[in-house]
């Protein structure tokens, strides 16, 4: 019951104040939270493919980047780039321990005890949503971090509207395999996913909307075809009517204001062209401290060729404030930051490690919970390519170890798990 709890918690909360006192990787408990968990389930612990290639990648880019470290300075103002590299890489080091404490939940607890986790975790946020429209100060006990927005958004227990929303998503279809794998009938299933796309709207994250569609759309695709979806073409016309009105009506404008008025525009399309950018510059990648000496020269690069591509000038005031001062230095996308960080060796493992997870859900026959889980790794892996930073984003780690739980039940040939057939 405690590591169910502590597993909770870790996974629901992403923005503590204690990150304040022991840096960012403490904005979650999940980094007490899987040592403890290890230490309960020593004697037999389980290891799986991905956690193999997690720890050879993690050795690979730390040797890397204390490579790059040794050749260049040992100092940056006040904080050791050695320090710098070890803290970095330690992301690496949870996040592989959270994909087998994961893996070792589920083969302890079983499928359907696991998933309650995330159907309590459902029930929950949408408690905190309806709390949080009324008064959206009420939980800043647990966040560091000032809200912004106040009037329109919400960010639930995470740090911004950016990771609420995909959080959101995410924690909805694993509570609707929980409600596959327990018989929930055709018209219950209904109404929680009316539930959740009301619950999602109230959210509103422009970019986590059009990610949700694009998911949605490339799941449709890959699962049936494209001679199967066509045949679905005039439900498919009304959904897209109804989708290209809310862009039109909503997010459009939204996202006009983003470029007139502010500067996240600018920010998030030179970081992601300084992704290429830095691959082609730094194969290698820029290391886990030394990326404070390198980056700011790749967005430099980033920003002339982004403004020479748009052919007009954005408001490049955060990203120059951003390059000056070396405050919140970072690519402003999870997947992006680790790529020029580690070069290729860090896209060659994110490549393996998603091609691994398509290929066993791919071969699922329950077309039901085949759709679910490809939609799940389809929009995670968008949103931390497009959008989250997911230092404390645990929860896009989940799909690896329920993948390697499918493999390890077909191996066992756990007939009462007929679900996952």
């Amino acid at each position: 019951m405690l590591v169910n709890f502590l597993y909770f918690i870790s996974i629901l909360f992403q923005d503590l104040k204690l990150q304040l006192f022991l840096g960012k990787l403490a904005a979650s408990p999940m980094f007490f939270t899987v040592f403890f968990i290890l230490i309960i389930y020593r004697k037999n612990i389980k290891i799986e493919n991905i956690t193999k290639v997690f720890f050879i990648y993690f050795l690979i880019s730390l040797s890397i980047s204390l490579s790059v470290l040794f050749f260049y300075t040992i100092t940056d103002g006040s904080e050791n780039l050695l320090v710098k590299t070890f803290k970095s890489s330690m992301y690496n080091f949870i996040n592989m321990l959270v994909v087998l404490v994961t893996y070792n939940m589920l083969i302890r607890l079983g499928l359907i005890k696991f998933l309650k986790i995330f159907m309590y975790m459902y029930i929950l946020l949408i408690i905190w949503l309806i709390i949080e429209s009324i008064d959206k100060s009420i939980f800043s006990i647990f966040h560091a971090h000032e809200y912004l927005n106040l009037n329109i958004r919400h960010r639930l227990s995470t740090q911004e509207v950016s990771q609420a929303f995909p959080f959101f998503i995410l924690v909805s279809m694993f509570s609707y395999i929980y409600l596959i794998s327990v018989n929930t009938n055709l018209s219950k299933k209904l109404l929680f996913v009316l539930c959740s796309l009301v619950a999602s709207f109230f959210i509103l994250s422009k970019g986590g909307f059009i990610i949700f569609v694009i998911s949605v759309f490339l799941t449709y695709v890959i699962i049936f075809g494209i001679k199967k979806v066509l045949k679905f073409l005039p439900l498919l016309i009304i959904f897209l009517f109804f989708e290209i009105w809310f862009l039109i009506t909503t997010i459009i404008p939204m996202i006009n204001a983003d470029i007139e008025l502010y500067t996240s525009f600018a920010t998030r399309g030179v970081s992601l062209l300084s992704i290429p950018i830095s691959l082609y510059y730094f194969p290698f990648g820029i290391g886990y401290g030394t990326y404070t000496i390198y980056l700011p020269e790749v967005f430099m690069i980033s920003m002339d060729i982004f403004n020479s591509l748009l052919g007009i000038n954005l408001n490049y005031n955060e990203l120059n404030q951003i390059i000056e001062s070396g405050d919140n230095l970072a690519i402003k996308s999870g997947l992006g930051f680790q790529i020029v960080q580690t070069g290729i060796i860090g896209l060659f493992f994110y490549i393996y490690i998603y091609a691994y997870t398509f290929k066993i859900i791919h071969a699922l026959k329950n077309i039901e919970l085949k759709f679910i889980l490809m939609m799940i790794t389809i929009f995670s892996l968008l949103e931390i390519l497009l959008v989250v930073n997911f230092e404390v984003f645990y929860i896009y780690l989940i799909i690896f170890s329920f993948v390697s739980y499918i493999k390890y039940l077909k191996k066992k040939e756990a007939n009462h798990e007929n679900i996952i057939y």
